[in-house]
């Protein structure tokens, strides 16, 4: 809605053109929407992928600031990482509930 001043608030020190930005921060809406729905629904098989994505953004970020030196990016690296921390934590628990409900499945 205000892109230029979220872009400031995020630690941008370059201009670029709104639409551009709205395109990114709906795109980047939407990942999230689906990655929440991922891990709400707990589609385990799918929790490798989503940190494949991430890998790929993250690596594309710091592409984009070694490029531009804007610190907008490192921003964006910290936000898109700490979204692989929460999904890692996500994965592991529920590979240690599906692996006590697989012993428990197996002693009845």
């Amino acid at each position: 809605m205000a892109p230029e001043p979220g872009v400031r608030l995020l630690g941008s020190n370059g201009t670029y053109p709104p639409a551009m930005l709205r395109f990114l921060g709906g795109f980047m809406i939407a990942l999230a929407i689906v990655i929440i729905q991922i891990v709400r629904h707990r589609i385990e098989v799918l929790y490798p992928t989503t940190l494949m994505v991430r890998t790929v953004l993250i690596a594309t970020v710091i592409w984009l600031f070694i490029e531009t030196r804007d610190p907008l990016f490192l921003t964006l690296t910290g936000i898109i990482a700490l979204g692989m921390i929460f999904t890692s934590l996500a994965l592991v628990a529920d590979k240690k509930a599906g692996g006590a409900r697989g012993i428990a499945a197996q002693v009845r």
